[in-house]
């Protein structure tokens, strides 16, 4: 429960928030504008597609954000470009341990 007192934590959760509503009051203005052009029957329509997609975009990219920011450090290390996006540790071909189990729990099944 320490987390609740950090400053820190409070000072991005306050940055992340105050970006979020930034750019979804810009979404909002940039949907309108592209839906205005539309034909008055396709308008409503094209908003709510619009906001949709602007939804599901924006919680695709936070989930990306906090699974890259769950990678340790050493599988990051080990790993080509070409290679992270496979999910494959560039040294033995295998996929990443933090992928196949605990890696503290030495009795967890997924370890090698």
């Amino acid at each position: 429960m320490d987390w609740l007192t950090d400053p820190g934590l409070w000072a991005s959760l306050l940055t992340l928030t105050a970006l979020e509503i930034e750019l979804g009051i810009d979404n909002l203005v940039f949907i309108a504008i592209l839906a205005g052009r539309l034909p008055a029957e396709q308008q409503d329509r094209a908003r709510q597609i619009g906001l949709a997609l602007a939804l599901t975009s924006r919680l695709g990219l936070l989930a990306s954000f906090a699974w890259i920011i769950s990678l340790n450090p050493a599988s990051i290390r080990a790993v080509r470009p070409s290679h992270l996006l496979a999910g494959y540790r560039s040294d033995r071909g295998r996929p990443f341990p933090s992928l196949q189990g605990n890696e503290r729990d030495p009795s967890h099944p997924g370890r090698r």
